[in-house]
């Protein structure tokens, strides 16, 4: 890359730059020998093995929803047959995430090109890439790599709509189906939907404008929704069970043992913590440094507004709960 312009230069690193972060992502995937050592993981792979076509094709376990649980299931069959093992179900469940994190890198350094070119593309590749818990998340069979994904894949969506370069109509048809397929994965995904939202208010100012595409986009994802996650209906009862003692254990209104160790935390202060730990410090100082700049900036604060109302939202959300696992920050360090 001798002689090249910085520009230049940074077009030709950005496809080195996502191939490095997938091989970070996909190497290592047998960290533990395939035992299933991450519990969560083990929930979702035990789910995974229970189902049979044709007879069981709705998952017991709702914690995850539908197309989380079918995902490692269908990506072991190639190599496993139709009866996979534990130990190749984690690592289909593995493979399944890393590639989803490969992809955010991707999509993420998209995002930024578009938002301020390829120097920032470079850029935002190298650090997505090397980023150390989005690493780790990659080498479980957990949806945390895939929420990152959804966000950033919205994100982007939502940039191209607001500066002209994607039809509005278009841009929320492809915003229903990462939505819907997003709540294939998990219910989280539901807060997820104000990035189009607010881009659409953005776009289109005013109730009676925006009511026709909000209804479209609505009833599209949720018939994707049910489709990825049919125990929504079939099984809406033991659904809806999970989400209320899912939603008790976070709020800790549920004493449960695994969130004893959240035992007289600070709230806000805990995931700062959290955060300054995860970016080492200067990643956390940077972000509040971009965060002022667009502030400042009228034209980059409309852009950006989505992302911004997302965050705003999501943090007030995760930072009231009990529960303050580390992985519910997942969307928010991208």
């Amino acid at each position: 890359m001798t002689g090249c312009s910085l520009d230049t230069c940074a077009r030709r690193a950005l496809p080195w730059l996502v191939a490095l972060a997938a091989v970070l992502r996909l190497s290592g995937l047998a960290w533990d020998d395939l035992t299933g050592l991450h519990p969560d993981e083990g929930n979702l792979v035990r789910a995974a093995a229970a189902l049979a076509w044709p007879d069981k094709l709705i998952p017991d376990f709702h914690a995850y929803n539908g197309l989380a649980v079918w995902l490692p299931r269908l990506a072991a069959w190639p190599v496993c047959g139709a009866e996979p093992t534990m130990t190749c179900l984690t690592g289909a469940a593995r493979v399944v995430s890393a590639l989803f994190a490969s992809a955010a890198v991707l999509v993420g350094a998209l995002w930024a090109r578009d938002l301020a070119g390829p120097v920032a593309a470079a850029i935002a590749a190298l650090l997505l890439g090397a980023s150390a818990p989005l690493i780790q998340w990659a080498h479980f069979g957990t949806t945390e790599s895939v929420l990152i994904l959804v966000a950033l894949l919205l994100a982007r969506i939502a940039t191209l709509a607001i500066d002209g370069r994607l039809n509005a109509d278009r841009a929320a048809l492809a915003s229903a189906l990462v939505l819907g397929l997003g709540l294939g994965m998990k219910t989280t995904v539901l807060v997820f939907a104000v990035i189009p939202l607010t881009a659409l208010a953005v776009l289109r100012p005013g109730l009676a404008a925006t009511a026709p595409t909000v209804s479209a986009v609505a009833v599209l994802t949720a018939a994707l929704w049910v489709v990825t996650t049919p125990a929504i209906l079939w099984t809406w009862a033991d659904w809806q069970a999970v989400m209320q003692f899912e939603g008790g254990v976070v709020r800790g209104t549920l004493d449960v043992f695994w969130t004893w160790q959240f035992f007289d935390r600070t709230p806000v202060l805990f995931e700062a913590r959290q955060l300054w730990g995860a970016l080492e410090g200067a990643g956390l100082v940077l972000a509040l440094v971009g965060l002022l700049a667009v502030l400042g900036d009228r034209a980059l604060l409309r852009r950006m507004a989505p992302v911004l109302v997302f965050l705003i939202l999501y943090s007030a959300i995760i930072f009231t709960w009990y529960a303050k696992f580390f992985r519910y920050l997942a969307p928010v360090i991208p």
